[in-house]
């Protein structure tokens, strides 16, 4: 068997270069956005259980004001 080795033209090499920046600009973009999604997600979660957890501490105080 004959081996064939494909020739590629500059054209062919510079299009292969735009699409491979262009695929590297779109996934650090899209890592980039799922890192600050991430980091929202875990203060988001942090505010939340700290507003529990101030609710809990004034619920009590409320309660029993109001029982006297």
């Amino acid at each position: 068997m004959k081996k064939v080795e494909k020739q590629f033209s500059v054209e062919d090499l510079i299009y292969r270069e735009q699409t491979d920046k262009v695929v590297r600009v779109v996934m650090r973009t899209a890592v980039q956005r799922a890192v600050r999604n991430n980091e929202a997600n875990v203060q988001h979660k942090a505010d939340v259980q700290k507003a529990v957890v101030q609710q809990a501490k004034i619920q009590p105080t409320q309660s029993l004001s109001l029982a006297q």
